[in-house]
């Protein structure tokens, strides 16, 4: 009796049959293994084959042994026997990831910050959390707490509170969060300009600090000469003042060209240029209240 799943393996060898779970006369399974590693399209395709007589689930038998080896060796020993099941859980690993792709995470964001940090878009990790910049190889958070504008170490579980206790907020230029980066459209990014110049001008944070030459490039259209302070500057709506825009290297673990000493040095040049810009802008204020109590009183009557 012909196997009716030939139909997707039509075109490859025995030896590839073979590997995929097919028998040496020709007949075509499909372990519960070879069943994982498939594409999730040939999945929907031969998901209601698995119950069929020429499914061959091997997860008990591989379960069984695993269960085995982790009672009674331990766990780097396990883990050398446990062969289709670690592949397995790969897979499930990776199934997972995929189902937390695309969730945003929200803005940490107040009136009024010192600082707006703006990344490109989320990872997984921080979608899978809820946070910014969660993943354990990423230097935003000992960047942050070596800058002067927090005054204890901070994680990414403190976000949330980052507003509110230092006047420090994060964003993103896409919502949307993925494996990768590159992952991205350029027309998603771009997409992404107007409501993040939309948040410049109600919020009027004091600096915008781009997290990654690439993100600013994106968001000015042009190339970024150097790192630092930039020229460009965006007009608050009630026009009392405007936000700075500061780029730095990105503080993803991958990026070799800029170590963690490095990193922090930026995070303390972008602190500096904040307080400043903050104390003239109270400084302000305080003189407007001040010329507004003489008018209202300008003989000093008591």
């Amino acid at each position: 009796m012909r196997c009716p799943t030939d139909q997707l393996l039509a075109g490859t060898s025995k030896k590839q049959n073979r590997m995929r779970g097919g028998n040496k006369a020709g007949e075509t399974f499909f372990s519960a293994t070879s069943y994982q590693l498939m594409p999730r399209a040939t999945k929907k395709v031969v998901g209601s084959l698995k119950h069929s007589p020429y499914f061959k689930d091997t997860t008990t038998t591989t379960s069984n042994k695993n269960n085995d080896s982790s009672i009674n060796n331990n766990d780097d020993h396990a883990s050398k026997n446990s062969g289709g099941s670690t592949i397995i859980k790969q897979q499930q690993q990776q199934d997972e990831d995929e189902e937390d792709d695309g969730m945003p995470v929200p803005d940490n964001i107040d009136y009024d910050l010192k600082v707006l940090f703006v990344g490109i878009n989320p990872g997984l990790i921080s979608a899978a959390k809820g946070h910014h910049f969660a993943g354990p190889t990423n230097h935003f958070w000992p960047c942050l707490s070596a800058s002067g504008l927090v005054d204890r170490k901070v994680t990414f579980v403190d976000d949330v509170n980052l507003p509110a206790l230092y006047r420090v907020g994060i964003t993103n230029l896409t919502m949307r969060s993925s494996r990768k980066a590159s992952d991205l459209t350029m027309a998603e990014q771009r997409a992404g300009i107007p409501t993040l110049t939309a948040k410049f001008r109600r919020y009027r944070p004091r600096v915008a600090c781009f997290v990654g030459k690439g993100i600013y490039e994106i968001y000015s259209g042009k190339k970024c000469k150097q790192m630092g302070l930039q020229a460009k500057r965006i007009p608050w709506d009630d026009q009392q003042g405007a936000t700075q825009l500061f780029v730095m290297p990105s503080t993803s673990g991958l990026v070799s060209a800029y170590q963690k000493p490095d990193k922090i040095k930026f995070f303390q040049h972008v602190c500096r240029i904040a307080e400043e810009e903050d104390a003239k802008y109270q400084e302000e204020e305080e003189d407007g209240k001040g010329v507004s109590s003489k008018h209202s009183n300008p003989h000093g009557v008591k």
